[in-house]
């Protein structure tokens, strides 16, 4: 333990001795705090400085009796600070600065624009756009999502007065009937009218609601059409898998049928064998010899004559059951029906034979019907080779050709249902969106028919001066504060839990904590990181580490109290909790300069350049300026591996505000990366130590590094 201090006290002998090594110390622990202060002021509140963003915009608007809403726009316009707009007065002159990039963008508002607020009609038949944004987008990124924000902003003003207008309207119309009221008292045609007026509201509001219904239908079969559309462009590459089993199978067929033919082919040529056979055995029945010799000679050759016979109708039977029944093929029926016919014949032919036995008068029956068993079996034959392969081959070659034909017939209906797709999730949008449009439009006319039924109630409950007076003083009131309320019925108010009152109190813990990682970096640069013990005996690797490492701890919490001090009193940054601020800054300061020191010791410039590495990867996935969540998928798997996320989230509870004892789990997740900082600088580091110096002295050999 001894060896460990007096290698500290070594070392700040050492740079206290030295007086431009003393302005080197005072300057890197001023560095890192000038690294986080000048970020942290740049962003102190970007988002307050929209004002100086230049946004064109003009106005080509025709007006429509007497009205011009789109000079009433830019002249709404004019009153809002958010965005530094640009009156130009040309809609060319705006176009051409925002090319130039003079304008961020430009919001140009189109000739029917009034027409369009007045008569519903010409706004659902005008396929031009009413108001046209331009963007110039190669400007900046951050400046071009500002101008699309003040782009919706402008929607937003036009549908509030397109509202305005349309109720304004009807209540001016009230204002005049009110004053006829007042001259010529005919409250019962009034009252007639708004009787009426209630009816056809609420007419319109059951065909608009039978609309929504309508489109909830047609939602639905546009879902149904766009899974379809999915299932057949599976079953297609089903289909294709099918088409190409097919084509096979009907290769393998032609090959059978081949096969078949030669068999059938075979078994007729045994059968004319088997024909020869008994012809000839009948042949020898009917001969002198026999028929002059003895009964035994006589019955021998009958038997001989039976068993070929036989065996031709075996022959006959295996040949009938290689034919497929019931089959459509042409000449297939007719070969089928001939062997039956045959069967049969040898049958009667045996028949015959048996009949011989100690009588010959029957031979010439038998010879007769083994004639025309033969002359059958060459009939058959014919049939076989000439019509039946003839007409399987032709069917075989139509149904390849077939096959051959669609299959670009499925490829290109495949590329039209990929085709499809978009276009029918693109109406199912659009239907989506204007029966939204439809479901609010429909609430409004059912209030304003309430509002109706009960000022009728109200009028025909009073005397004849009350229901008078009653109407005059709906009718008369304020038509534009009644406009003004119902084009925008709702108020939202808003509440910030742990607020922060700028954007750079926000950004504050992410470049605090950054700046004290380069501090880490910076010291790991300029000190050096190896202990030289001079003057101590039997000094350990392990004296020697923290020796050095006590140097590098306490110059690291000297940086970062300069840092934290000068963004609560220069930069007056937000922070509910001081102490836990510095407490959390201290602690990470203890972990980062474990890991830096650690790794630049164990592993030399090797372990300098990963600290690089950690810091790049820390400042583009570490969730401290955009949340996590919307960042590619890579950086949400590895963020929790680096300690940036915890020394960020541990600041963030003591800038804005403490929530249960999330502060301390922080901390606690911290202090696991400083136990492993010192495990590699202790453990890991030891097997490195030869090979770290070898590479070091062959680096410095090169006069360069």
């Amino acid at each position: 333990m001894k060896n460990t201090f007096k290698i500290f006290f070594s070392d700040i002998k050492s740079l206290s001795r030295h007086f431009f090594a003393v302005l080197v110390v005072i300057a890197i622990m001023i560095i890192p705090a000038l690294y986080a202060w000048v970020n942290i002021y740049a962003n102190s509140d970007p988002y307050g400085n929209t004002g100086n963003i230049s946004v064109a915009v003009a106005s080509d608007d025709l007006g429509y009796e007497g009205q011009n809403m789109g000079e009433s726009v830019l002249e709404g316009l004019k009153d809002n600070k958010s965005i530094n707009w640009v009156f130009t007065g040309s809609t060319d002159k705006a176009i051409k600065g925002v090319e130039s990039g003079k304008y961020y963008a430009a919001i140009v508002i189109g000739e029917n624009f009034s027409r369009n607020m007045y008569d519903l009609k010409s706004a659902l038949t005008d396929n031009e756009s009413t108001v046209t944004y331009y963007k110039n987008a190669k400007t900046n990124a951050i400046a071009v999502k500002i101008t699309d924000t003040a782009a919706e902003t402008v929607q937003n003003n036009v549908k509030v007065q397109y509202l305005k207008v349309l109720f304004q309207t009807v209540f001016t119309k009230g204002q005049e009937l009110g004053e006829d009221i007042d001259e010529e008292q005919a409250v019962n045609a009034v009252i007639a009218q708004l009787t009426d007026l209630s009816k056809s509201l609420r007419h319109y509001s059951d065909s608009v609601g039978r609309f929504v219904s309508d489109s909830s239908s047609i939602s639905y079969v546009l879902s149904g059409i766009g899974s379809s559309t999915a299932n057949a462009s599976a079953a297609l590459s089903g289909s294709q898998a099918t088409l190409n089993s097919a084509q096979a199978a009907v290769s393998n067929a032609q090959t059978s049928i081949d096969q078949l033919a030669n068999g059938l082919d075979g078994k007729l040529a045994e059968l004319e064998a088997d024909l020869d056979a008994v012809t000839d055995a009948l042949n020898k029945l009917a001969s002198s010899e026999v028929i002059n010799g003895s009964i035994e000679l006589h019955n021998q050759m009958v038997d001989n004559a039976k068993n070929a016979a036989a065996k031709l109708q075996t022959h006959l039977e295996s040949l009938r059951a290689i034919l497929p029944e019931n089959s459509a093929l042409s000449g297939t029926a007719y070969v089928a029906n001939t062997l039956d016919a045959l069967i049969e014949r040898t049958k009667q032919m045996q028949n015959q034979l048996d009949l011989l036995y100690n009588d010959a008068s029957f031979v010439e029956d038998a010879a007769n019907i083994t004639g025309a068993c033969a002359d059958t079996v060459s009939l058959m034959r014919s049939m076989i080779t000439n019509q039946l392969k003839t007409g399987i081959d032709m069917m075989l070659t139509n149904l390849s050709s077939t096959l051959n034909m669609m299959s670009p017939l499925i490829s290109s209906l495949g590329i039209t249902l990929d085709d499809i797709a978009p276009v029918v999730e693109s109406a199912g949008d659009t239907l989506s969106y204007v029966s939204s449009a439809m479901t609010r439009l429909q609430s409004l006319m059912t209030r304003v028919a309430d509002a109706c039924d009960q000022l009728l109630v109200k009028i025909n409950e009073g005397t004849a001066d009350e229901r008078l007076q009653t109407l005059i003083t709906v009718l008369n009131g304020n038509a534009e504060k009644y406009a003004e309320f119902l084009s925008s019925p709702v108020s939202v108010t808003e509440e910030t839990i742990y607020p922060v009152a700028s954007y750079g109190d926000a950004m504050t813990p992410f470049y605090s904590a950054l700046a004290i990682w380069v501090g880490g970096v910076i010291l790991t640069a300029i000190l050096k990181v190896e202990a030289e013990p001079k003057g101590l005996r039997n000094v350990t690797e392990g004296q020697k580490y923290w020796g050095k490492f006590i140097l590098f701890f306490v110059l690291g919490q000297i940086q970062t109290a300069v840092i934290v001090l000068g963004d609560i009193y220069l930069l007056g940054c937000q922070c509910q909790e001081p102490v836990m601020f510095w407490v959390a800054s201290a602690i990470t300061s203890f972990a980062f300069t474990a890991v830096i020191y650690s790794l630049a010791l164990a592993f030399g410039d090797i372990g300098k350049a990963i600290v690089i590495v950690i810091v790049v990867m820390q400042v583009a996935g570490s969730s401290g300026s955009y949340p996590i969540e919307i960042l590619p998928d890579i950086f949400s798997k590895i963020y929790l591996f680096f300690p940036f996320p915890y020394a960020i989230n541990a600041m963030r509870e003591a800038i804005c505000g403490m929530y249960q004892w999330d502060y301390w789990i922080y901390l606690g997740e911290l202090m696991i990366f400083a136990v492993g900082g010192i495990l590699i600088g202790l453990v890991l580091r030891k097997p490195f130590i030869k090979l770290n110096r070898f590479v070091e002295h062959e680096v410095e050999k090169s006069g360069v590094l």
